[in-house]
């Protein structure tokens, strides 16, 4: 459908037109389950018992694990950063012109000559001819739709979707109001379809809204050439090929979020790699015994150690 490329008034100014992270999981539960593994670690001179779906991978094993992770981080942010690359290249095509291509222009309140109307489709004419879209300019009574409809943007999409049947025109609506009392306040609305987007930008749009409001603020321009103008101003670099500088942006955002990825995901296995060093394997049934180092009073499992876990020191032989 079609949408406004942008608009103003005489008093009221000119207007343009119309993070996803994740987190990982253990593997670690503090619950047995049926076939589970169960370790223990210390910490704060206390045993922590867990259970695991596998058995611990050796530091070999962590290391190809977290290169192919690696690998296919990198993969992917690349792939991500060379398709904003090439996306911020800016290539347009000429419209395929298979529809009604008459170009309309309608002066309802008498604020063209006749001379204005010929010279102002002239230049719609060279636009059309470039672009493949084709504009209309279309001037109203302010009393059409003031009163009728909450803005004048949504009278200009109501006449563009009655008047045409596709959306490759680009539609102006200019309008005054019958009674001016000393000011002329004046109303503008641009409305394209959405078939000219990829070669009426956003870019361009807001290029033609500043410069056809400029012209209409001079009162040395009447408002045929202030159009004119503005569509004269588009045509020598509207076709070219263009790059978007915003694209930057997108790329560092990617870079910091790769970044962050990255240091949250390595981080986390970092960390769980310390606690995997520093766990022992045991019977996942058995009862466990807990006993007390007589130097640091640390606690740990019974027949596991031949030194304190805790302080290194020496301890008695296991009686069982």
């Amino acid at each position: 459908m079609p949408h406004s490329s942008g608009g103003g008034s005489h008093g009221g100014g000119s207007h343009g037109g119309g993070s996803h992270g994740g987190s990982g999981r253990s593997s670690r539960r503090s619950t047995y389950f049926p076939g589970a593994h169960k370790y223990v670690y210390y910490k704060d001179n206390r045993p922590v018992y867990y259970y695991r779906a596998d058995t611990i991978k050796t530091p070999e094993q962590r290391k190809k694990t977290n290169l192919a992770i690696g690998l296919f981080l990198a993969f992917f942010y690349v792939l991500m950063i060379v398709s904003c690359l090439v996306g911020s290249f800016h290539h347009p095509k000429k419209l395929d012109m298979n529809y009604d291509t008459e170009i309309l222009i309608y002066d309802d309140i008498d604020v063209m000559t006749a001379k204005d109307e010929e010279q102002l489709r002239e230049i719609l004419e060279d636009f059309q001819n470039l672009t493949g879209i084709t504009p209309a300019v279309i001037t109203v009574p302010q009393s059409v739709w003031l009163g009728r409809y909450t803005t004048m943007e949504n009278y200009a999409y109501d006449l563009y979707v009655n008047t045409f049947s596709d959306e490759k025109h680009w539609l102006i609506v200019y309008s005054e109001p019958e009674v001016k009392d000393g000011f002329n306040d004046w109303h503008w609305e641009g409305m394209q379809g959405d078939d000219t987007d990829p070669v009426l930008t956003q870019k361009w749009a807001d290029t033609f809204t500043d410069h056809a409001h400029k012209y209409l603020l001079d009162q040395k321009i009447g408002v045929a050439e202030a159009f004119a103008r503005a569509f004269s101003d588009l045509m020598p670099d509207i076709m070219k090929t263009s790059f978007q500088p915003v694209v930057l942006f997108a790329v560092f955002f990617i870079l910091f979020h790769g970044a962050l990825m990255y240091a949250g995901m390595f981080g986390a296995r970092k960390k769980e790699a310390k606690i995997d060093d520093a766990s022992i394997e045991i019977d996942a049934k058995a009862p466990i015994r807990e006993d007390q180092c007589e130097y640091c009073q640390g606690i740990y499992v019974h027949g596991l150690h031949f030194n304190c876990p805790h302080c290194g020191a020496p301890i008695r032989p296991a009686q069982d």
